[in-house]
Protein backbone atom coordinates (compact mmCIF):
# COMPACT_ATOMS: atom_id res chain seq x y z
CA UNK A 1 0.00 0.00 0.00
CA UNK A 2 1.24 3.17 -0.69
CA UNK A 3 1.32 6.40 1.41
CA UNK A 4 -1.59 8.76 2.28
CA UNK A 5 -1.18 11.71 1.07
CA UNK A 6 -3.83 13.64 2.83
CA UNK A 7 -1.76 15.09 5.72
CA UNK A 8 -0.02 16.68 2.79
CA UNK A 9 -2.04 17.71 0.58
CA UNK A 10 -4.22 19.18 3.08
CA UNK A 11 -0.92 21.11 4.74
CA UNK A 12 -0.24 22.24 1.29
CA UNK A 13 -4.03 23.80 0.85
CA UNK A 14 -3.42 25.19 3.90
CA UNK A 15 -0.08 26.64 2.54
CA UNK A 16 -1.98 28.03 -0.25
CA UNK A 17 -4.69 29.45 1.66
CA UNK A 18 -1.84 31.71 3.89
CA UNK A 19 -0.96 32.91 0.71
CA UNK A 20 -4.11 34.21 -0.39
CA UNK A 21 -4.13 35.85 2.81
CA UNK A 22 -1.00 37.32 2.53
CA UNK A 23 -1.64 38.25 -1.22
CA UNK A 24 -5.30 37.97 -1.92
CA UNK A 25 -6.36 37.35 -5.14
CA UNK A 26 -3.07 36.33 -6.28
CA UNK A 27 -3.76 33.81 -9.70
CA UNK A 28 -1.04 31.23 -9.05
CA UNK A 29 -1.89 30.57 -5.11
CA UNK A 30 -5.19 29.83 -6.22
CA UNK A 31 -4.35 27.69 -9.20
CA UNK A 32 -1.98 25.58 -6.88
CA UNK A 33 -4.34 25.26 -4.35
CA UNK A 34 -7.10 23.79 -6.84
CA UNK A 35 -4.18 21.51 -8.40
CA UNK A 36 -4.26 20.35 -4.58
CA UNK A 37 -8.11 20.16 -4.16
CA UNK A 38 -8.18 18.02 -7.08
CA UNK A 39 -5.47 15.70 -6.00
CA UNK A 40 -6.94 15.23 -3.04
CA UNK A 41 -10.22 14.86 -4.70
CA UNK A 42 -8.72 11.74 -6.66
CA UNK A 43 -7.03 10.58 -3.31
CA UNK A 44 -10.53 10.35 -1.70
CA UNK A 45 -12.34 8.33 -4.96
CA UNK A 46 -9.79 6.33 -4.85
CA UNK A 47 -10.64 5.41 -1.35
CA UNK A 48 -13.95 4.44 -2.38
CA UNK A 49 -15.38 8.09 -0.79
CA UNK A 50 -17.29 10.83 -2.31
CA UNK A 51 -14.51 13.54 -4.01
CA UNK A 52 -17.56 16.47 -4.70
CA UNK A 53 -16.33 18.62 -1.68
CA UNK A 54 -12.62 18.69 -3.00
CA UNK A 55 -13.70 19.22 -7.00
CA UNK A 56 -15.95 21.82 -5.92
CA UNK A 57 -13.46 23.35 -4.02
CA UNK A 58 -10.77 22.98 -7.35
CA UNK A 59 -13.51 24.59 -9.17
CA UNK A 60 -14.37 27.24 -7.64
CA UNK A 61 -10.38 28.04 -7.92
CA UNK A 62 -10.66 27.73 -11.07
CA UNK A 63 -13.38 29.92 -11.98
CA UNK A 64 -11.05 32.86 -9.74
CA UNK A 65 -7.80 32.13 -11.98
CA UNK A 66 -9.86 32.22 -15.27
CA UNK A 67 -11.26 35.25 -14.09
CA UNK A 68 -8.13 37.21 -13.68
CA UNK A 69 -6.26 35.58 -16.03
CA UNK A 70 -8.68 34.69 -18.82
CA UNK A 71 -5.22 33.51 -21.48
CA UNK A 72 -4.14 31.05 -19.23
CA UNK A 73 -4.67 27.94 -21.86
CA UNK A 74 -3.32 25.36 -18.84
CA UNK A 75 -6.04 26.44 -16.50
CA UNK A 76 -8.75 26.19 -19.02
CA UNK A 77 -7.25 22.32 -19.91
CA UNK A 78 -6.36 21.58 -16.21
CA UNK A 79 -10.48 22.59 -15.64
CA UNK A 80 -11.85 21.05 -18.31
CA UNK A 81 -9.77 17.46 -17.27
CA UNK A 82 -11.76 17.57 -13.60
CA UNK A 83 -15.19 18.77 -15.61
CA UNK A 84 -14.52 15.31 -17.59
CA UNK A 85 -13.88 13.52 -14.40
CA UNK A 86 -16.83 14.84 -12.88
CA UNK A 87 -18.72 13.25 -15.97
CA UNK A 88 -19.06 17.49 -17.15
CA UNK A 89 -19.10 16.15 -20.56
CA UNK A 90 -20.12 19.31 -22.82
CA UNK A 91 -18.55 21.72 -20.22
CA UNK A 92 -15.43 19.90 -20.67
CA UNK A 93 -15.30 20.41 -24.65
CA UNK A 94 -15.75 24.24 -23.93
CA UNK A 95 -13.03 24.25 -21.93
CA UNK A 96 -10.90 22.05 -23.84
CA UNK A 97 -11.71 23.78 -27.08
CA UNK A 98 -10.85 27.68 -25.80
CA UNK A 99 -7.55 25.62 -24.33
CA UNK A 100 -7.06 24.30 -27.85
CA UNK A 101 -8.77 27.90 -29.29
CA UNK A 102 -5.51 30.06 -26.69
CA UNK A 103 -2.64 27.49 -27.01
CA UNK A 104 -3.00 25.57 -30.52
CA UNK A 105 -0.87 23.07 -27.99
CA UNK A 106 -2.13 19.44 -29.01
CA UNK A 107 -3.62 17.87 -25.56
CA UNK A 108 -6.84 19.50 -25.49
CA UNK A 109 -7.07 18.92 -29.25
CA UNK A 110 -6.69 15.17 -28.06
CA UNK A 111 -8.78 15.82 -25.11
CA UNK A 112 -11.66 17.29 -27.25
CA UNK A 113 -10.93 14.17 -29.71
CA UNK A 114 -11.23 11.83 -26.60
CA UNK A 115 -14.92 13.02 -25.51
CA UNK A 116 -16.24 13.03 -28.85
CA UNK A 117 -15.34 9.63 -29.38
CA UNK A 118 -16.58 8.46 -26.13
CA UNK A 119 -19.74 6.20 -26.22
CA UNK A 120 -22.85 8.27 -24.84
Amino acid sequence: RGLDPTSQLEGAIAEYGGALEAAPGDPDSYDARASAHKKMGKWIAAQGRDPSGSYELALRDYAVVLERRPGEWTTWYDRGLLLETLGRSADAAADFEEAFRLSGDPAPEAALRRLREKPR
